[in-house]
């Protein structure tokens, strides 16, 4: 579950979780009217390693859907870093 909100324009905060892989970890990012920048480090306790994703979210023109490039870097990523897509939902 990603979880977004806005606390002081253009600041955006939220938490990450993944129960199964015991992912909790904070958000953090900067939102303009069409763009979300964020940056998350997050420790995968399932597979014992750390790392880092970070990336930009656009809004590809559907109402509630951002969707963006990111790059995972650490050592749950292996040797080299992977770029991967990363589409979010708003759920009312």
């Amino acid at each position: 579950m990603v979880d977004l909100t806005v606390d002081a324009a253009p600041t955006i905060g939220g938490r990450f979780q993944v129960e199964a892989l015991g992912i909790d970890a904070p958000i953090v990012g900067r939102a303009t009217a069409t763009r979300v920048a964020l940056d998350l480090s997050f420790r995968v306790d399932a597979l014992d390693c750390d790392t880092t994703l970070t990336g930009d979210l656009n809004a590809p023109g559907l109402p509630g859907r951002l969707a963006g490039s990111f790059l995972l870097d650490g050592a749950c990523s292996g040797d080299d870093p992977e770029y991967s897509r990363l589409m979010l939902d708003r759920v009312p």
